[in-house]
C-alpha cells in the first residue's frame, strides 16, 4: 500500500533518456543513499540526486530510474548528512549559521566559456549544445551558481539571490554591506561567501 501511494507521485523517466538530454548538473557527484519523507509519513528509502539545473530529484528504485514529480507532497528529503525541506515551492536545504538559518535552493546553469579550435586555442564561437563534439572543436562549459536564499531577520523572512538585494532589503545597512562585500571581495555566486555576507548581516 505504501509503495503505491509512492508511485502516485513518482513517475517513470528511462535512464538513456536523461543521459541523451546531457543537461544536468548534479548537486552530489553521485547518488546517495537517502530518504525522501512524505507527508502522510511515509518513507522511501533510496539512492537519489538532485539536478541543480533543471531543479528535479532523480532517485533510482532498483534499477530504474525516477523523478520525484510533486514536491508538495514531500516533507523532507535526507542525503549525504544534509537535510532538504520544500520552501516558497522549492526544493532548499537547511543550513544552520551560528547566528541563523538559511535555505539554500542550489541552482546552477552552465555558462559558455568560448571552444577549443584545432590548435587548443580558446575561442568565443556561439554553440547551440551542451558538450558537442566536431572534426575541430570541442565546446567549453563552466558551472555557475545561481542560487536562491531564505532567511530571516527578526520576524520577517528574505529572500535573495544577489548582492543589490541585500542592499536593497536593508538600505540601513547597505553602505555597511558593500564595505564588508568590497573588503572581502565577495560575492553570492560563491555561496561561502554568501554566508559571511549574512553573517555579517545578522552581526549588525
Amino acid at each position: 500500500m505504501k509503495r503505491l501511494f509512492l508511485l502516485l507521485f513518482l513517475s517513470l523517466l528511462p535512464l538513456a533518456c536523461l543521459q541523451a538530454q546531457q543537461r544536468f548538473l548534479f548537486l552530489f557527484p553521485d547518488f546517495e543513499e537517502g530518504h525522501i519523507h512524505f507527508i502522510n509519513r511515509s518513507v522511501a528509502d533510496v539512492r537519489l540526486n538532485f539536478d541543480a539545473l533543471g531543479q528535479t530529484v532523480y532517485y533510482y528504485d532498483g534499477d530504474v530510474l525516477m523523478e520525484l514529480t510533486n514536491l508538495n507532497m514531500v516533507s523532507r528529503l535526507e542525503a549525504d548528512g544534509r537535510t532538504f525541506v520544500v520552501h516558497d515551492d522549492l526544493l532548499c536545504e537547511v543550513i544552520e549559521r551560528e547566528k541563523g538559518r538559511v535555505l539554500v535552493n542550489w541552482r546552477f546553469k552552465n555558462v559558455n566559456t568560448g571552444s577549443v579550435g584545432a590548435l587548443g586555442a580558446t575561442t568565443q564561437s556561439k554553440v547551440e549544445a551542451l558538450h558537442s563534439r566536431s572534426e575541430h572543436s570541442q565546446e567549453m562549459w563552466k558551472k555557475k551558481n545561481d542560487n536562491t536564499y531564505f532567511f530571516t531577520v527578526g520576524d520577517r523572512e528574505y529572500r535573495v539571490k544577489r548582492l543589490k538585494d541585500l542592499y536593497k532589503a536593508f538600505p540601513q545597512h547597505a553602505a555597511a554591506l558593500k564595505a564588508f562585500a568590497k573588503e572581502n571581495e565577495l560575492t553570492m555566486t560563491n555561496t561561502d561567501d554568501a554566508f559571511r555576507m549574512f553573517d555579517y548581516l545578522w552581526s549588525l
